[in-house]
């Protein structure tokens, strides 16, 4: 019994996780995934259903030591546009002066979106640290970039996100 369950959790995890997405999520507009590996990445580009339903979007970053990054699935459908502009930098600037959020590389991807009807998004995927002592800076990081960015006026917000609180 232990074994199986090792397998399943641990040496099918990828496997397994795209197989549910695949079949449970591909009609989904936009899937947030956290403390996803670079492997996970690779194979989801290349299983037939994720790829021929969802843009995936990894941050400029990966984190490949830890490999616990965020990931965004954007449909194809609802986002034709696969030409996301990545944000993450502007929400990370905005963190308050002189406190240290406890984040690494790969915990935050936040992205830009033109839907189909236009609609524009910000769409962001957070993992948050076991403790949840960066959510509330993550959060507020978030808010200031949408309200003082120009460019990001009228923009809609998705925010998916593991905040350990």
């Amino acid at each position: 019994m232990r074994q199986s369950i090792v397998t399943a959790l641990n040496k099918q995890k990828v496997p397994n996780t795209l197989n549910i997405i695949a079949t449970q999520y591909a009609s989904s507009d936009i899937v947030c995934l956290q403390e996803v590996s670079a492997a996970f990445i690779g194979e989801a580009n290349k299983n037939s259903v994720i790829a021929a339903n969802f843009h995936v979007i990894p941050p400029a970053e990966l984190d490949g030591k830890r490999d616990q990054n965020s990931v965004i699935l954007l449909s194809k459908a609802k986002f034709p546009n696969s030409h996301t502009a990545e944000i993450t930098h502007e929400v990370e600037a905005n963190f308050p002066p002189g406190v240290d959020v406890p984040i690494a590389k790969g915990d935050i991807l936040a992205v830009t979106a033109t839907a189909a009807s236009g609609e524009k998004y910000v769409v962001a995927s957070f993992h948050g640290d076991t403790n949840g002592l960066a959510t509330i800076p993550v959060l507020r990081a978030m808010d200031k970039t949408l309200r003082e960015s120009a460019a990001l006026t009228g923009h809609k917000l998705i925010f998916g996100l593991d905040a350990n609180t």
